[in-house]
């Protein structure tokens, strides 16, 4: 009995389902999806960590992609669903994305809540310009802004509200497309964002930051100083796995581009789990900060 009651007082608690570079719209997404679908209700969500649509984004409001989208998630409410915009979303107007209904964001950077933590989503790919060819020209035809006004105008709210966050004392998720450090493919491209990014999360001792990008799983933690230790999770293979990108051979982080993932993530006490779950629902690995 009081396994059962533990394991009821378990689900009762919010989680976040978290689905990275998903835009391929695969068997092993669906799969994916199914592992999780009929929890989505209360307070849980799920989060789509960009990259939602390949190559190219969405061009028009009723683009035909859409259907692969639909499809995937037809068993979860799109009032659920909250969405990134990555690299390939900019090479299409991303802007048909957060205007239409198939997101609870309109917004390209933004802040919510769950329990006693505050999740801080950001639009990574202005605060790295040129990366992946997402360049001036793009920002300008998309946002009439240079990636160096959005730049600073992102990190400006992102440190106002962090300075809220610390204030009350809550615990505090970041989560982009980028990552601010790789074992993978991009383990030598990722510098300007680490440098931009790193100094805040140390200085508002953010608890860790999730991305996707890298289309396979990786855990990494590095201790930046006497007072502060990064976590990062990297959760870019839930629509395909790549075995034979780039991986650091110096490394011992957890890494894995062998399976299909999604990552759960959910408060418990002081404590936050983090879950990287396979296709078979199985949890291949549990990392708890």
């Amino acid at each position: 009995m009081f396994i059962i009651y533990m394991k009821l007082l378990y689900m009762l608690i919010p989680s976040l389902y978290i689905l990275g570079d998903i835009g391929y719209y695969t068997n092993r997404l669906q799969s994916l999806v199914n592992n999780f679908s009929n929890k989505i209700r209360g307070d849980n969500r799920v989060i789509l960590m960009g990259d939602n649509f390949y190559d190219e984004g969405i061009k028009e409001k009723n683009d035909e992609q859409w259907k692969d989208y639909t499809r995937v998630f037809s068993k979860i409410p799109y009032s659920k669903i909250t969405a990134l915009i990555g690299n390939h979303d900019y090479y299409g107007n991303p802007h048909f994305q957060l205007n239409s209904k198939y997101f609870e964001n309109d917004e390209f950077y933004f802040k919510r809540t769950m329990s006693n933590i505050d999740l801080y989503f950001l639009d990574t790919a202005p605060l790295h310009e040129g990366h992946c060819e997402v360049n001036n020209n793009i920002f300008k035809n998309i946002h009439c802004k240079t990636a160096r006004r959005l730049e600073i105008e992102q990190l400006d709210w992102l440190e106002k509200e962090l300075q809220r966050s610390n204030k009350l004392n809550r615990k505090i998720l970041v989560f982009g497309h980028y990552p601010v450090i790789s074992n993978g493919y991009y383990y030598f491209k990722l510098v300007p964002i680490y440098n931009l990014l790193m100094p805040i999360f140390e200085k508002y001792k953010v608890d860790a930051y999730i991305s996707g990008h890298e289309h396979n799983i990786q855990y990494i933690k590095r201790k930046i100083s006497n007072k502060y230790t990064f976590h990062q999770f990297i959760v870019g293979s839930s629509s395909e796995n790549r075995i034979d990108e780039f991986r650091n051979p110096f490394h011992n982080n957890m890494f894995d581009n062998r399976e299909n993932f999604f990552l759960e993530i959910k408060e418990i006490g002081k404590e936050i789990h983090f879950k990287f779950i396979n296709i078979m629902n199985e949890v291949k690995y549990l990392i708890v900060i």
